[in-house]
């Protein structure tokens, strides 16, 4: 079976494993999550699935707990129950906001439950302003700042090692830039494939892969990778400038 079909097979688990739920007055919602919003897993991905439940709601009548996994027809479901008034007052990360947008809500006949997700993965404009910010500026901190410190210090596995980390935020802030919510892990490199604006991530992708690739770890290796992301970076700071309408050192103070 083809991977990108195989999200639909686990869809149609799905649906037979929430039959008998969808009979109890207290479940008010059922969210398809993971590979079955994505609409795209394979062998591996587990069928992910979030109940939203009314106050005396008792999974063990299910023979299942609050939150666990078990098998169903041969396959591995991960799933939890959540009181949805305890759901309405919880704050989502971005990780959470990104696994929401990317959902199926497949049974909700009140509305409610599309409605609270609709408001909780939104990101006001100062919060995807300080997103580009931040990404920016980490990502010269630590691509560039950093690495240079440690390779003075000797210090050559540490330096490396926050070059991968300031490689993420270069990312994060080309997400914010195109107004996508940040893929959470371990999606955050796959996903980027799909921005183009300011830059094609995919191509941007290809070209830090050829920049990081040390065969040997030794100073010169190190020292013209961080020469190389410097210079990508750079490239991008001046366009971050023009769309936050500030100079990166005014970045740096609010980060």
């Amino acid at each position: 079976m083809h991977e990108k079909n195989i999200w639909r097979i686990h869809r149609e688990v799905a649906i037979e494993f929430c039959k008998k739920l969808l009979l109890d007055p207290k479940v008010i919602g059922i969210v398809f999550l993971g590979s079955i919003g994505r609409k795209y897993g394979n062998e591996l991905s587990d069928i992910d699935i979030g109940i939203f439940v009314r106050r005396g709601f008792d999974p063990k009548k299910y023979g299942l707990k609050w939150e666990g996994e078990t098998k169903f027809n041969r396959f591995k479901i991960d799933y939890f129950f959540k009181d949805f008034n305890e759901f309405v007052k919880e704050d989502l990360d971005l990780e959470g906001k990104w696994a929401y947008k990317f959902s199926e809500i497949y049974y909700d006949p009140t509305g409610k439950v599309r409605k609270i997700i609709k408001e909780k993965i939104k990101l006001s404009k100062e919060d995807w302003r300080y997103l580009e910010m931040e990404g920016i500026v980490q990502a010269f901190y630590y691509c560039v700042s950093v690495p240079k410190k440690l390779v003075i210090r000797k210090d050559l596995e540490s330096a490396y090692l926050s070059i991968f980390f300031g490689i993420k935020y270069l990312f994060q802030a080309l997400y914010a830039y195109n107004r996508e919510l940040p893929a959470a892990d371990p999606w955050y490199y796959f996903w980027v494939n799909k921005i183009r604006k300011p830059v094609n991530a995919r191509e941007l992708k290809k070209e830090i892969v050829r920049i990081v690739l040390i065969s040997e770890l030794n100073k010169e290796n190190v020292l013209k990778c961080v020469q190389k992301l410097e210079s990508v970076i750079k490239e991008l700071i001046s366009v971050f400038e023009k769309h936050l309408g500030m100079s990166f050192e005014e970045m740096e103070e609010r980060v």
